[in-house]
């Protein structure tokens, strides 16, 4: 039988949606993995449990009341410390930016919280995030789950090693010149580096590297499985559409299998 927490973010909406599995029993295996393996790899940085388990009791209940439910209804995810979430800090690894709590959700966030994802917490990041390892002065180093002697990557580093332990089915990351990719790679798991300006960042609290204006970073999604990316991009592009920031372009989701090749130009 396979353990909860080795499910993907589609099998476990799925499950939940037909009554296989409660989100409370989803969320309480997802929170006991990352106990147990977190300590070793140092990868969630900011527990959000209590607020987990408070909104799988709501998810169930709304689902015992026959409400629709949102694509990812009930399922766990994890978000690195590069975007905003209400009350919390987004500290970039930067200690002077440790007790700032943000004033609201960012876009991508709120995207995911619309689909009905439950925050399991944040993940590390490296300082300004701007190395290809993650270690910063206020958490410490997050290390690779496959061999605790090397880097998971950076700078979504913790969201590729939680990914890789079980701790989490999905993800939010952020990738500047690989800042997604190689964590990934490093990791073994799947991730996304969308079109430049597919979709919109959070305002960032430090400031970028003059003449760097070129190289569009872009938040995107982090899973076990490309099926999973699939559907955490769907969410996020369309959520985009519908609440447009004058940055990313406003095109819907294409679903890749829908897609004829011969219609595509590079």
């Amino acid at each position: 039988m396979t353990n909860i927490y080795w499910y993907s973010a589609v099998e476990l909406a799925e499950k939940i949606a037909k009554g296989e599995l409660k989100a409370l029993e989803v969320v309480e295996a997802f929170i006991k993995r990352i106990e147990k393996v977190n300590p070793s790899i140092n990868a969630v940085v900011v527990p959000m449990f209590d607020q987990a388990l408070t909104l799988a009791k709501e998810a169930d209940k709304k689902q015992g009341r026959k409400e629709p439910l949102a694509p990812l209804h009930g399922v766990p995810i994890t978000i690195k410390d590069q975007f905003d979430i209400k009350g919390l800090p987004t500290t970039y690894g930067v200690m002077r930016l440790k007790e700032n709590g943000c004033a609201k959700n960012g876009q991508m966030v709120e995207a995911l919280l619309a689909a009905g994802a439950i925050i399991l917490g944040k993940t590390n990041v490296p300082q300004t995030l701007g190395v290809i390892e993650t270690d910063n002065a206020i958490w410490g180093r997050t290390n690779n789950p496959w061999d605790l002697t090397r880097t998971a990557g950076g700078s979504s580093g913790g969201e590729a090693a939680i990914i890789a332990a079980g701790g989490s089915p999905l993800g939010l990351g952020g990738d500047f010149g690989g800042s997604i990719r190689l964590p990934a790679a490093w990791c073994g798991i799947c991730a996304i580096k969308p079109t430049a300006r597919r979709l919109p960042l959070d305002a960032m609290p430090i400031r970028t590297a003059g003449g760097a204006e070129g190289i569009v970073a872009q938040p995107g999604p982090m899973a076990r499985t490309v099926a999973d990316l699939t559907l955490a991009l769907s969410l996020l592009v369309n959520h985009t559409v519908a609440c447009p920031n004058g940055m990313s372009p406003p095109l819907p989701f294409r679903e890749p299998d829908k897609i004829d090749p011969g219609s595509l130009k590079i």
